[in-house]
């Protein structure tokens, strides 16, 4: 692992041809279909993901952008949802650093590569799986038979981090309210319990990072990123009269803490 890491490192940015290949090695679902089979351990897979990021970092090249976008919604073969959600991460980051503050240069599947990554967040049904300008070969639509389901629907608990985390660096500094608004933060009772308080912290960042020059070190600042319906809900808490039985107040007070967290990170 550290010798991948280090050599991409090394190489950052230059898309060499022999590293890539090596690391291409260390991803079973990048082999060809006739290739014997092989088992690497996830965090091995993981971080020939990030050293792919680390090697194509700038660069924007769309094939890589593609293979990575389909690793955040892969299922690594292991059954630690740690390990599972490490390897989406680790996906997220690589696809983020291939076009660091360059998502718009996607010519031709910006709109898919968006809507793809809002559907590892949100879990909203995604028909379009392939890029118009990437035409996908036999193998590489038998590897898209491995996107990480459970049952019918995305696992957003397992692809959420990771997609948040790439939208983020591939809209780094943008100031794109569009591509902000689809990172949206709870508004109602409902999508505060729907949203982890974590992923509501994430959300937070990433549209900060997207919105920079906004960014003031504030306590205004601080405030307004937090919504109305949190900011009413915890100030009703203390009134007796107020009925509280449909309110998961649990949620509210997390989602407080957490928005909070965000915001200060986000000026860190």
């Amino acid at each position: 692992m550290a010798m991948m890491l280090g050599l991409a490192a090394s190489y950052r940015g230059t898309m060499h041809p022999v590293i890539s290949n090596s690391l291409y090695f260390h991803i079973p679902s990048r082999h060809p279909s006739s290739f014997p089979e092989m088992e690497f351990p996830t965090v091995l897979q993981s971080a020939a993901l990030m050293a792919t990021g680390i090697l194509y970092e700038g660069s924007a090249h769309p094939q890589t952008m593609q293979i990575l976008l389909g690793e955040i919604g892969r299922r690594s073969g292991c059954d630690n949802a740690l390990e599972r959600e490490g390897y989406s991460v680790a996906a997220g980051y690589a696809l983020g650093f291939v076009a660091l503050g360059r998502g718009e240069d996607a010519l031709g599947f910006v709109d898919t590569l968006v809507d793809r990554l809002c559907h590892y967040i949100n879990g909203h049904m995604f028909l379009n799986e392939t890029s118009p300008t990437v035409a996908l070969s036999i193998d590489d639509q038998n590897r898209n038979a491995g996107q990480m389901m459970d049952g019918t629907a995305v696992n957003v608990d397992v692809t959420a981090p990771g997609a948040i985390i790439a939208l983020a660096l591939l809209f780094l500094k943008s100031e794109s309210e569009v591509l902000a608004s689809r990172i949206c933060i709870p508004q109602t009772h409902f999508s505060l319990q729907y949203v982890r308080p974590d992923f509501i912290m994430l959300r937070v960042i990433a549209r900060n990072l997207i919105l920079w020059n906004r960014v003031q070190p504030s306590r205004d600042w601080i405030e307004s990123q937090i919504p109305n319906i949190v900011k009413i809900g915890l100030k009703d808490l203390g009134d007796e009269t107020d009925n509280t039985d449909e309110v998961d107040i649990e949620a509210l007070v997390q989602a407080y803490v957490n928005i909070l967290s965000g915001a200060c990170i986000s000026l860190g």
